[in-house]
């Protein structure tokens, strides 16, 4: 039985990743919220009930104890300050109590032993210090300081004043717990922060050490391997896959496209070889480089003319290959020269672009891998070229542009809503480069039209074809179907040529039909 290796893919492990770190995220925001809930609560007790009521309880004592000493002179001197003295103190108890009545509501200890104060303290009054006071009025000066000094008054009052006592140290001590509360809250918060904090770093520097190991250090050394590959010559190294199933998939294609280029480049250096020994098998690369665009492409219609300079070969070349999802690429080549040798570099770059379209590679990438095509040239062969994706389902079209001129994107079909599809990067030569993908619309009705440098070459001696004097030449052609409108522009700028064999003639057109 074989060797069971399981794989997670590259998504997977993203997922998987993400929710581990989502989950202890969250148990730390839990942790920080309960922390920060607790002390919150803690600190609002003290401020909003704790701290004013025992400010309250104090102002209660006092109040009773001011209100014990004027009923007590009251009692003796008659003094009516005194009496008024002892009305303001007791009016002030009974605010007092009535406030410290609704300070407590989260604690009912307390709010119980404010009642038992609030008792004691009316028992007082009504049985001894209400009499003493009564008595005095009523003029029996002996009743009242004996109701005011008896020794059952004197404890009545001593029970109010000491329950009031009780009632601050007990509030003091609430005070205290919630006080030790915040401070082992506060811990707690700053030890959460810390972790949390270290939690973070070391997620940071995990995250950066799984995507060097998943991602970064497999890419590094696929492209080391296909740099030896493609600068060093060495094409007969076999590129090895590595890493998450996504980026081994892309070596296996890499790896294709490695062998399928060496098939390539042994047919292409046979055929030099046999087209030097034997001139017949000119008409056999002439038919390779005949363009073959793919038929019944749903949405799309497409025509296009090679003229070559002189001879059968050309160093121009265009096809159009038919891709996945209904898609079709345009691939329109200029290599310096023209004749045999030209014809011979373009039949390579042809096999090598194919090759790198069918094998997923993008517009760009298309011309990197020509580009490389010429690097083991010793001629000083260079070319240009444009590669355009047309995806007529979604409407849109991406290109790369190497050196070439600008091929147009006429919306409607009408040169004067023309969008130029501007060069992306250098000509394609042995120093190589590097190029970019450009995307745009590609609605129904749109005409794209690419040409090569011959097309707009000198119809004088000094004067080219510039690009209000070819609209004129389009507009002229009239709203027609892409075979009619190749023919035209090509009989109407030839008749004009002063030199058209002086260079290899190309022009393509593609429109979106619904």
């Amino acid at each position: 039985m074989s060797r069971l290796r399981i794989r997670a893919n590259l998504r997977t492990r993203v997922v998987a990743l993400g929710i581990i770190s989502a989950i202890v995220l969250l148990l730390l925001a839990v942790s920080l919220s309960a922390a920060y809930l607790s002390m919150r609560d803690a600190n609002r007790d003290v401020t909003e009930q704790l701290k004013p009521g025992g400010d309250r309880a104090v102002a209660l004592l006092v109040a009773l104890a001011e209100a014990d000493r004027s009923v007590r002179e009251y009692a003796v001197s008659g003094d009516e300050a005194q009496r008024s003295a002892y009305q303001r103190s007791i009016a002030a108890v009974r605010s007092d109590l009535a406030t410290l009545a609704r300070s407590f509501p989260s604690h009912p200890a307390l709010s119980s032993e404010v009642l038992t104060t609030q008792e004691l303290v009316n028992r007082w009054v009504a049985n001894y210090a209400t009499t003493a006071i009564q008595a005095r009025i009523d003029g029996n000066q002996p009743v009242a300081t004996a109701v005011g000094f008896s020794q059952l008054g004197s404890q009545s009052y001593d029970a109010a004043r000491t329950s009031a006592t009780d009632l601050i140290t007990t509030v003091g001590t609430a005070q205290d717990l919630q006080f030790d509360r915040i401070n082992a809250v506060s811990q707690r918060f700053a030890l959460a922060l810390a972790v949390s904090g270290l939690v973070l770093l070391l997620g940071w520097v995990g995250a950066y050490v799984v995507v060097r190991a998943w991602v970064l250090t497999p890419l590094d050394q696929l492209r080391l391997q296909l740099q030896t590959v493609a600068q060093d010559g060495q094409r007969n190294l076999v590129i090895t896959p590595s890493g998450p199933p996504e980026l081994a998939a892309v070596g296996r294609d890499a790896e294709h496209m490695r062998r399928a280029l060496i098939v390539a480049g042994d047919a292409a250096a046979a055929s030099h070889a046999a087209i030097e020994q034997q001139s017949p098998l000119v008409s056999a690369i002439r038919g390779e480089l005949t363009a073959s665009p793919a038929e019944d492409i749903p949405g799309l219609s497409i025509h296009g003319e090679l003229h070559p300079a002189e001879g059968v070969l050309a160093g121009d070349w265009w096809n159009v290959v038919a891709l996945p999802g209904d898609r079709a690429a345009l691939l329109l080549v200029d290599v310096s020269g023209h004749g045999a040798l030209a014809g011979l570099t373009a039949l390579r770059l042809k096999t090598a672009m194919t090759v790198a379209l069918r094998n997923g590679a993008d517009p760009a990438g298309v011309l990197e891998r020509a580009a490389t095509e010429l690097t083991d040239l010793d001629d000083g062969s260079f070319a240009t070229a444009v590669v355009v994706v047309v995806d007529p389902s979604a409407g849109e079209l991406s290109w790369a542009n190497g050196g070439h001129p600008a091929p147009w994107v006429m919306r409607g079909g009408s040169p004067d809503r023309r969008e130029i599809l501007q060069q992306t990067g250098p000509l394609l030569a042995a120093i190589g480069g590097s190029w970019d993908t450009q995307s745009t619309g590609f609605g129904l009705g749109d005409v794209l039209l690419a040409w090569s440098d011959g097309f707009t070459e000198a119809r004088s001696a000094d004067a080219e074809l510039t690009d209000e004097a070819l609209a004129d030449v389009v507009r002229a052609c009239g709203n027609v179907a892409p075979e009619e409108l190749v023919a035209r522009l090509v009989a109407a700028v030839r008749q004009d040529h002063v030199e058209w064999h002086r260079d290899d003639v190309t022009v393509v057109a593609i429109a979106s039909i619904g």
